[in-house]
């Protein structure tokens, strides 16, 4: 992995980020999850905050999809640093945080890679979606 000694979370945020509004359905939730790709599914209010974050395993057959998931340790800021938050992700199963700002609006997504030595890019997920189309 290209090192990570001085980084800060924000170098390798993924930027675009697809959310489920607050009043989901668990269908729309289960929809969202139809891809191998997706492994957390960020869920906004009107104002980009976040405000649940759900695992395919906290899908339910009834309830919002603000009601469902959790926000409790899923949620990192963008200047915290990379080296200990990869470390922490490692040692907790991570593979996906959502990087919130201050007031807990969306900033993007910290994507560990499946070989877990790197994270995604903006560029990762763009040359995905053209192989798809």
């Amino acid at each position: 992995m290209t090192a990570i000694l001085d980084r800060v979370v924000a170098e390798v945020t993924l930027h675009r980020v697809k959310v489920l509004p607050a009043d989901a359905t668990p269908a729309d939730v289960e929809r969202f999850f139809a891809s191998d790709h997706v492994h957390l599914a960020v869920v906004v209010d009107d104002r980009r905050r976040v405000v649940s974050a759900i695992t395919r395993d906290e899908l339910r057959p009834t309830g919002r999809a603000a009601e469902l998931g959790t926000l409790d340790g899923r949620c990192v800021p963008p200047d915290a640093p990379l080296e200990a938050v990869h470390s922490q992700m490692l040692a907790n199963g991570l593979r996906r945080l959502v990087v919130v700002d201050d007031a807990g609006r969306l900033v993007g997504l910290l994507c560990l890679k499946r070989h877990r030595r790197g994270f995604c890019s903006d560029d990762d997920v763009r040359c995905r979606e053209a192989d798809r189309d």
